[in-house]
């Protein structure tokens, strides 16, 4: 399973979800983890959701590309889809992440000597 903080934080900034809205949403996918599929009733029995707030969450979580639904609307189940490319996803960010660190945390060397030299070689050549 994916790092929750870093699939909370993608569905903050990718989807402009609350916070306290993503890391429910983190949750659900982290309860589905072990199970091939989850109906509505489970989450209302499992989290103590209501059923239109459970239907809801599933639907946002289809919408992001997380869940694929299946079923009518009287049999409709979810499972997880594709959760490991988005994994993968958040190594490259965090790799990202990292370089950009780094890079904003290094100054450039410059040669103060060199910079001297230079200017005495222009101030030379002047007429």
């Amino acid at each position: 399973m994916v790092d929750k903080s870093l699939l909370k934080l993608e569905m903050v900034d990718k989807w402009s979800v609350k916070p306290t809205l993503a890391e429910k949403l983190v949750d659900i996918l982290h309860f589905m983890s072990d199970k091939s599929q989850i109906t509505t009733e489970e989450l209302v029995q499992h989290f103590g959701f209501t059923p239109t707030t459970a239907k809801r969450y599933l639907r946002q979580l289809t919408e992001f590309g997380y869940l694929e639904a299946m079923g009518g609307n009287k049999n409709r189940c979810y499972k997880l889809k594709e959760i490991n490319k988005a994994s993968e996803r958040f190594e490259g960010l965090s790799d990202a992440a990292e370089k950009s660190a780094g890079r904003a945390t290094k100054t450039p060397h410059v040669d103060s000597s060199s910079i001297a030299d230079e200017a005495s070689k222009s101030s030379d050549d002047s007429p």
